[in-house]
């Protein structure tokens, strides 16, 4: 097998030790694989065929050893070896493979030239090891991008780290349906088939939503209660269609009115499905909270309706309807407005599974018509209550947007929605609620939500979002838009609170101690920006619900528990930054809802409590106000806790807890205020345990009234920084933060008190 064949007759050298023998076959072979050495160069061979001594000598005698010759006879085996491919070993003929082409005997025959025997690991061995180093160079790639994201500087995140994580926010395009999924063809006529499966899967399965048979739910006949008043019931359905109804419009109103009339006109609710008795009264509930009669809004009218509603829900109901999707989103809506905040998620969960169990999240059909759209409607209302939540709570989605398909509600108002068809009147307005410019923002919840779990968000993402929310405002009415100059509606703002408190949640999240000083300053600045806008659209909604316009609804009972928290959040931005005027336009809101909403209470309460921490911060020589977050000074972390406000009740982003008591440890542990408050505003008296107000926290902390006085000290405590900080933002301003021409325009449209007058 070798080049230069020995004769088979010529002697070995003398110095051979025969008794030893040639190594074995197995030896050889093993010895050639082990071996890390290549071949020697030309000569090498001629030497070693002679019989040359000119290897390492052996001993006196000059003989060398047994072993050492054996180890010059495997070098010499491995030297001469040239090794071939499995298919040429096989038929011993000579091998021509290099390390990168196959040899021509195996391109002749159109068979795979490979090296996987023990002799022949060599050049597959090198192959080898060119894919490992191609695998070697496509991770450090990787490992290259990972870093570029993940880049860490001095302990912090690199902002400016433009890695792929960016690149996978993909928000939807305003108007856009959700992707259709692919279903199964239809197969031939198989109507014998669904019976059976109908029959015989009984109690193991059931059909799809769409082609059940629903029970008539005989077993469960509850008593019916007495129906209320007529004309307090058609106060209360009048409160809800202007309210709820402008938000997520889940009823058919003609169909329901005329079903409304049916039952005042037989006098009681018996013979009337329970489960449409409950939707009835957990529509007059939530039309209590939003009433604007003194006389009918008494929350506890409103709890007793809602637990009326309750009590005519079966429990052990396993067939459902679209009404029981509906009373349940609606005793979620009451109890979120009540501030039972833990409840309304848990009824939004129920809400959520009893639509996707009757299919309402599957585009399916055919429908008539009006069953068709409601369906539509029913899902799209939960699916923003959802967001809505999620976006306030901080907690996790329940809807998943890749198990949603259907299309988005038609852009006309449900009194010109007919089994018929959809005719509009020329010249009326198509559409009098909502849900399509709410749709087209909360459908960004999710990928903002999946954003706010980074440590920090960098500039494109927020840049992304602000161009998202940006369109989005575009799709709402000329009367909500900012540069808008007329007075607004208050029953518009809190379908636009759901795009400014989105905004200002997003820029929110950079405020965490993740962030370096410069992020957490920028992100201050935005925050603030932010609840300028907000205050634009609060003086314009005051200032059309006065006295001097009776047709407009005041503005405190047409305000949701979202426009609470959300004007809660601008004033303590606008404090921190020291822009009073619009601080007081906020507070004067509030002051106008007062105690219709609970959390607004509450709120209130928060409000004075930061104000005192600013003033005596202020008195300590603390600087308060734009440059308390411009880097001139090291940043107040109490004080950038407070600001952040309901942040600290995410437990992904929250910092204050870090270390803090857990469960019974909580109990009885003091915390205290530098503020010299009395104990009741501090919390003394509170029941452990309980996230609600006690009636002398809801009283003690002075009204709305002492807050405004406590804006006045504040502005006097500031002394020169006050007029600086009014200036950027108001008239004679020339750049700086929104702009001079828009904040000229907010100022002039605001009719707030005058700081100069409460001091």
């Amino acid at each position: 097998m070798g080049a230069s064949p020995r004769p088979m007759n010529a002697p070995y050298p003398q110095h051979i030790n025969m008794s030893s023998g040639i190594p074995s076959h197995t030896s050889f072979q093993n010895t050639y694989g082990s071996a890390t050495t290549s071949p020697g160069p030309p000569g090498m061979e001629s030497m070693a065929s002679t019989g040359s001594s000119n290897g390492t000598p052996g001993a006196s005698g000059g003989q060398m050893s047994s072993a050492n010759m054996q180890a010059q006879k495997r070098a010499y085996r491995q030297r001469r070896k040239d090794p071939s491919c499995d298919a040429c070993r096989e038929r011993k003929v000579k091998c021509d493979a290099t390390e990168t082409t196959s040899c021509s005997e195996c391109s002749s025959r159109n068979v795979k030239c490979q090296f996987t025997k023990e002799t022949n690991r060599r050049m597959s061995s090198i192959k080898q090891v060119q894919d490992l180093e191609k695998q070697i160079t496509q991770v450090k790639r990787e490992n290259s991008q990972l870093r570029s994201m993940l880049n860490v500087r001095e302990g912090q995140m690199d902002i400016d780290s433009e890695g792929p994580q960016q690149m996978q926010i993909q928000l939807p395009e305003i108007g856009s349906h959700p992707k259709r999924r692919q279903r199964p063809p239809p197969p031939q006529e198989l109507s014998l088939v669904r019976s059976n499966i109908r029959n015989f899967g009984r109690g193991i399965f059931k059909p799809p939503a769409p082609y059940r048979q629903i029970g008539s739910q005989a077993h469960f006949n509850p008593p019916r209660p007495e129906l209320p008043p007529k004309h307090m019931a058609d106060h209360l359905l009048s409160s809800y269609y202007a309210s709820v109804h402008m938000i997520i419009p889940i009823l058919h109103w003609p169909t329901f009115e005329r079903e409304y009339e049916a039952v005042y006109k037989a006098g009681s609710l018996h013979g009337i499905p329970p489960v449409w008795s409950s939707l009835f009264f957990s529509v007059l509930a939530v039309g209590v909270l939003f009433s604007i009669e003194p006389s009918i809004h008494r929350p506890n009218k409103g709890k007793e309706y809602i637990e009326t509603s309750r009590m005519l829900i079966d429990m052990w109901n396993d067939e459902f309807v679209i009404d029981h999707a509906r009373a349940a989103i609606l005793t979620s809506v009451f109890l979120t407005e009540m501030n039972l905040k833990s409840a309304a998620w848990t009824w939004l969960a129920s809400a959520v599974r009893i639509s996707q169990d009757i299919g309402l999240h599957c585009e399916t059909g055919p429908w008539p018509m009006i069953e068709g759209e409601m369906r539509r409607r029913v899902w799209w209302g939960i699916y923003v209550w959802d967001r809505h939540m999620s976006l306030e709570l901080g907690r996790p989605l329940l809807i998943e947007d890749a198990d949603c398909d259907v299309s988005l509600p038609v852009a006309i108002d449900d009194h010109y929605i007919h089994d018929a068809g959809m005719l509009v009147p020329n010249g009326v307005s198509p559409l009098t609620n909502f849900i399509l410019p709410i749709i087209h923002v909360v459908r960004s919840v999710s990928q903002l939500i999946k954003t706010l779990k980074s440590p920090i968000i960098s500039p494109s993402t927020l840049a992304t979002f602000d161009t998202h929310f940006d369109s989005c405002m575009a799709a709402f009415p000329p009367s909500c838009q900012l540069t808008a100059r007329e007075p607004l509606d208050p029953r518009m703002l809190a379908p636009v609170c759901h795009l400014m408190n989105a905004r200002l949640i997003l820029h929110r999240h950079n405020l965490t101690t993740s962030c370096p000083p410069e992020v957490r300053g920028n992100a201050m600045e935005q925050c603030i920006r932010a609840a300028l806008d907000s205050t634009n659209l609060f003086a314009r909604a005051i200032a059309l619900s006065t006295p001097s316009n009776p047709s407009t609804p005041p503005f405190g009972p047409t305000a949701n528990a979202m426009t609470c928290t959300h004007i809660w959040r601008c004033t303590l931005f606008l404090l921190f930054g020291g822009h009073f005027d619009a601080a007081l336009t906020c507070i004067r809101a509030s002051s106008s809802i007062a105690t219709l909403r609970d959390v607004n209470v509450a709120c209130g309460r928060n409000v004075a409590f930061f104000l005192g921490v600013l003033i005596e911060k202020r008195r300590a020589g603390g600087l308060v106000g734009s440059k308390a977050y411009r880097g001139e000074r090291e940043m107040d972390e109490e004080l950038m806790a407070y600001v952040s406000g309901d942040l600290q009740a995410s437990p992904e982003n929250s910092w204050v807890w870090t270390g803090s008591e857990t469960g019974m440890n909580i109990v009885g542990s003091s915390g205290g205020a530098k503020i010299g408050a009395s104990p009741t505003l501090l919390g003394g008296g509170r029941e452990e345990g309980t996230n609600v107000l006690t009636d002398v926290e809801a009283r003690d902390w002075g009204g709305w009234e002492r807050v405004e006085y406590l804006v006045g000290v504040l502005a006097r405590e500031q002394g020169g920084y006050a007029q600086p900080v009014h200036a950027r933002y108001g008239s004679g301003s020339s750049g700086g933060g929104m702009g001079s021409d828009r904040s000229q325009d907010r100022n002039r449209g605001n009719e707030r008190m005058s700081i100069t007058n409460i001091i």
